[in-house]
């Protein structure tokens, strides 16, 4: 019972500690780059996004902390990778290819990105120390290998989710119909991905291009954690965290569209780590792979 009672509270714990890292980062960089402007009643919506966003990230994150088998500043490093990796630069990247269409303006992403990486510097060390993980024995646990065969399959199996949730899954809304394509007018998939790509053929190679990224983003999460059953399944709910920003109002996206991209990006990315992390158990070495 003591051990649960510490475990809540270091959960609880470090749910306050995100929200003050939110708070303290946007306040510092208000010194540098003012915020656009933000009506009353959408200061209130975004209250209540922070204590969500802050909650959600803060349970996965810990998640992660807990169950890892790294320590010490390995551990913090790692974590800092990953929650800025998932969280911001892996979305901004592609916030910055879409760029033209969103029209967001350019203080406004440096303000996103800068605020992304200031947070996950400073929670990192704080989670680490939180949940006892500087120092101690490392448990052995399989480790995957790096292949070239098994990230260039990672980079398809990317590329094939990334178009399959996003026309059976976002592009079933009209909102989002509409709002990319001016048109509510939905084809058939093979009539969409011909559009697509005759339309912006350059998109299908920038998602090749970031297929290795998040090949490697969950390389390094199995390996903070174990290719086990439980290790998979934290990997795969902390890529997954990633569209939890959507709750936020967002002045550049229509609220419809945010929601379509949640349920989108929550579903394919927690696919993915599912599929990915599997692959990276079966890339493990033989002799060091445990049951579960």
């Amino acid at each position: 019972m003591a051990g649960v009672l510490v475990l809540v509270s270091r959960f609880l714990g470090s749910f306050v500690i995100m929200v003050l890292c939110y708070v303290l980062c946007a306040s510092l960089l208000e010194l540098f780059i003012a915020p656009p402007p933000m009506r009353p009643e959408l200061a209130k919506v975004a209250a209540v996004a922070l204590s969500k966003v802050a909650l959600l990230e803060s349970i996965v994150l810990s998640l992660l902390v807990h169950v890892a088998n790294w320590r010490g500043w390995r551990l913090a490093l790692g974590i800092v990778v990953t929650h800025f990796g998932i969280e911001t630069f892996m979305s901004q990247n592609e916030t910055l290819y879409f760029l033209y269409a969103i029209k967001m303006p350019w203080p406004v992403f440096i303000s996103t990105v800068s605020m992304g990486f200031l947070r996950a510097l400073l929670f990192a060390p704080m989670q680490v120390t939180l949940f006892g993980k500087w120092s101690g024995p490392s448990p052995k646990s399989p480790s995957p290998t790096i292949k070239p065969c098994m990230i260039a399959l990672q980079t398809l199996l990317y590329v094939a989710i990334y178009y399959a949730f996003g026309y059976f899954v976002l592009w079933q809304f009209e909102e989002a119909r509409v709002y990319y394509s001016q048109s509510s007018e939905i084809l058939p998939f093979h009539l969409h991905m011909l559009n697509a790509i005759q339309n912006d053929p350059w998109l299908i190679v920038y998602q090749v291009l970031r297929g290795p990224m998040w090949s490697m983003l969950t390389y390094l999460l199995v390996s903070i954690t174990s290719t086990s059953v439980i290790g998979i399944l934290v990997a795969s709910l902390n890529l997954s965290v990633l569209s939890v920003q959507l709750l936020f109002p967002n002045p550049y996206i229509p609220d419809a569209v945010c929601f379509a991209h949640l349920i989108e990006l929550t579903t394919s990315m927690f696919t993915y780590g599912i599929v990915a992390g599997l692959l990276w158990r079966f890339s493990s070495t033989p002799s060091r792979v445990k049951s579960d």
